[in-house]
């Protein structure tokens, strides 16, 4: 049954959307009946600050950003002035007030609850004179876990916590790529995305290429997982988005950041990788008109257009929108690989109340793409008489090997504040998506006889899938005494039904140094393999944040599974086998994190993550869940008065109920099983005189099978290398002919990895980047 290439039609479903649209517009209709909250003033509830004696427009800032609250100053005034300490509960007007103490400066609260800063006016006739306010505004823009972030260094992340916590109080490694750096970078891929991240890398060694398949991540020695149906480790706004590895193609474009919390994250999330989860955050409606056009052409044939509109609807801001949208027809290195693609993203926010909030999102997505199979050992990692086999081999046949993606998701995010303690959040994402698949596999080594022959085979194989996810939350911030809490209980619901159909064939061998092409392969009739996987979800979580002293962070969580994995599987005799994986699983972390004068933060924590596994032993039951584990210690550096940051981390994680050979059953297998990875990491960002950003990684991994029945005991997971180490630095001209131009570059080294026996080795490799202007 060959492959033909078809036009890709958006699969567009209006009954679903149209009722998912009606059921949120409800939804919010119900919450937003009854008078509004009173809005929350500069003078509210005290909270807690712990802020050192600074540069007074640091401290300024760091107030308007850590509250939220407008806060205007003339730089000139503030400029070489330094704040008092802070240290204590105040609300954010009196916190202010502290920092000003013996600066010569004063501050002003409107009736509008606008923080400004003035001259603290002479006495006259023992009276005050009355000035008006400076309108000036030094920064009142906060940083938000779920918006935008000013160049490479974030402050703050929910992906760790679902809550918006800053990453120094955060006890687990977390890694965010920012929409500029992807923009400088020219991203197109999420492998791409984290190439100068520390504790991953891609699994597919190319860093992600445009044109090949999915992506495929190792995070700490650990897969990914692909992004199968049910597991995988990748979320759209902290929403499971359960997608296999093909239809995993994401368009970075389309996110305003890209984050990953390595190690076990089970208490959160539910079933993921022991590795580590990658949390998409989808671009937002701006307060600002937002109009954006991109034009790019570049190597093979690529043509780029890219459109990103946004702003207020209302004169109000009570309603706001965001279009982002791109085309791109491009080849790759292969020539018969291209790597196509349209998607359009939305977003609608409709502040109903000034407490109750809600975000419409919808993303179409099509490409049209091929799959790199790869190429054999002998001429790539082995010599062969022959020569070097050429990077650039298409080993599959033109008009059959192609890969078109289709997928539609729909979501919106409903949030309700009671009051300044108790904030309510429903969050929901169904997608659906197809993908058309041909390609074909060639064989690991030439042939004995000429060295240059490679064996083929063909395959064909429809995925179709389409899930829905629920994530429900409670949150409240409350203090006692010298304890301040933010306490999160939710429960997330995910069900998914995935099917897949194979068809395979043979092929003519091909001579990988002198390939010709033109022989169609041979499908045999009928399908070859029919997969049914029907899928079920429920979690529910608890967790604690509590600062003491503002010098102490402990995070306490915990978190109940149930799982439910159906796979029905047919073969082309129509044979069936019917495979089941049912877990209930308990899971918790803990952390604790100090924050000392000098910006320090060192930190300890524990977690646990869980997989299901089909499957049935030899007296026929099924096996429990691997399980992961990891203890973690180190520490993170924002020193303040600069726009940088550091995390140092160590770690132990092991994956233990891994299937192994049954010594006593042969061809049945046993949970005696272990992986172990032992790491230390350092990831630096720094934005230095305004002009120059850079971002500095190292890895080391030490991954070792710990336990086996087979001979892998002792052996290094496919791919995973010892060492990495990357740098990438940016420039920017601020003045001058110049002005506006800048200039990126960077360059990383991978170290040697294995195949999957360990029986070769792939040498470690070195590359640069090339420069970025704008």
């Amino acid at each position: 049954m060959p492959y033909q290439h078809h036009p890709g039609v958006f699969r567009i479903r209006p009954l679903r959307y149209a009722i998912a649209v009606s059921l949120t517009l409800a939804s919010l209709t119900a919450f937003a009946q009854g008078n509004a909250p009173t809005p929350i003033t500069a003078e509210a509830a005290a909270r807690s600050w712990n802020l050192p004696a600074a540069p007074l427009a640091d401290t300024l800032a760091r107030i308007a950003r850590d509250s939220g609250q407008r806060l205007s100053a003339d730089p000139a005034l503030v400029a070489g002035k330094t704040s008092a300490p802070v240290r204590g509960n105040f609300s954010t007007a009196d916190a202010a007030r502290q920092v000003l103490i013996g600066t010569g400066l004063e501050l002003v609260v409107t009736e509008s609850g606008t923080l400004s800063v003035r001259p603290v006016p002479p006495l006259e006739n023992n009276a005050r004179a009355m000035l008006a306010p400076v309108t000036v505004r030094a920064d009142a823009a906060r940083e938000s876990a779920w918006g935008p972030v000013q160049g490479y260094v974030a402050r703050r992340s929910a992906t760790g916590t679902k809550t918006d916590t800053p990453l120094i109080e955060t006890p687990q490694s977390v890694s965010v790529v920012t929409r500029e750096q992807m923009e400088i970078q020219g991203v197109d891929t999420l492998d791409q995305a984290f190439r100068y991240s520390a504790g991953v890398v891609s699994q597919s060694g190319n860093g992600g290429n445009s044109g090949t398949a999915g992506t495929s991540l190792l995070m700490r020695g650990f897969s990914s997982g692909g992004f199968s149906s049910g597991g995988g480790s990748l979320y759209l706004d902290g929403r499971k988005f359960p997608i296999n590895s093909i239809t995993g193609v994401q368009e970075p474009f389309l996110y305003e950041r890209v984050e990953l919390l390595k190690g076990p994250a089970s208490i959160l999330y539910g079933q993921a990788s022991p590795g580590g989860i990658v949390n998409l955050v989808s671009k937002r409606p701006t307060s600002e008109p937002l109009r954006q056009v991109g034009l790019q052409v570049g190597s093979w044939n690529r043509q780029r257009a890219t459109i990103d509109l946004g702003g207020p609807v209302t004169e109000d801001g009570r309603l706001g929108y965001r279009i982002t949208g791109l085309m791109q027809d491009s080849d790759t290195m292969i020539a018969e690989i291209p790597d196509d693609r349209q998607t359009l993203s939305t977003a609608v926010d409709w502040r109903a109340t000034d407490r109750t909030t809600l975000t419409l999102l919808a993303t179409l997505h099509e490409s049209e793409a091929a799959y790199n199979y790869g190429k054999p050992f002998d001429g790539t990692v082995l010599p062969n008489p022959n020569g070097r086999v050429a990077p650039d081999l298409f080993v599959g046949e033109r008009g059959f090997d192609g890969m078109e993606v289709s997928r539609n998701t729909l979501g919106y995010e409903l949030e309700h504040q009671f009051n300044d303690t108790w904030t309510v959040r429903h969050n929901l994402l169904w997608y659906d998506t197809e993908t058309d698949w041909a390609y074909h596999w060639i064989s690991n080594r030439t042939d004995d006889a000429t060295r240059r022959l490679v064996n083929r085979g063909a395959q064909r194989r429809i995925d179709e899938e389409a899930g829905v996810t629920v994530d429900n939350q409670v949150q409240t911030r409350w203090h006692h005494g010298r304890l301040q809490h933010t306490s999160l209980v939710g429960m997330d619901y995910r069900n998914s039904k995935f099917d897949q159909r194979v068809w395979v064939g043979t092929n003519q061998p091909l001579d990988v140094f002198n390939p010709e092409y033109g022989n169609r392969p041979v499908m045999n009739d009928g399908i070859a393999r029919a997969t049914r996987i029907d899928y079920g979800h429920l979690g529910i979580y608890a967790q604690n944040q509590t600062k003491f002293d503002d010098r102490w962070i402990v995070l306490l969580g915990g978190r109940w599974d149930d799982v439910d994995l159906r796979n029905r599987q047919t073969d082309a005799n129509g044979n069936h086998n019917r495979l089941r994986a049912k877990a209930t699983e308990l899971t918790w972390r803990a952390g604790v994190v100090y924050l000392f004068d000098n910006d320090l933060a060192p930190y300890a924590s524990y977690s646990e993550s869980f997989e299901p596994s089909t499957g049935v032993d030899a007296s026929g039951s099924g096996f429990d869940p691997t399980t992961g584990r990891q203890y973690e210690v180190g520490f993170k550096y924002e020193p303040v008065g600069t726009n940088a940051t550091l995390t140092v981390a160590v770690y132990e994680l092991t994956q233990q109920n891994v299937l192994t050979a049954d010594p006593d059953n042969p061809g049945f297998s046993v949970q005696t099983g272990e992986v172990r990875s032992r790491g230390f990491e350092v990831e630096g960002r720094a934005h230095l005189r305004n002009n120059l950003d850079l971002i500095a990684a190292y890895t080391y991994t030490d991954n070792e099978v710990t336990r086996s029945n087979d001979p892998n005991r002792g052996n290094t997971t496919a791919a995973v290398p010892r060492n990495a180490v990357s740098l990438w630095a940016d420039y920017h001209v601020l003045s001058g002919p110049a002005d506006g131009l800048s200039m990126g570059g960077g360059i990383r080294y991978v170290g040697r990895t294995f195949n999957n026996d360990n029986s070769f080795k792939v040498p470690s490799c070195s590359g640069q980047v090339a420069a970025d202007t704008d």
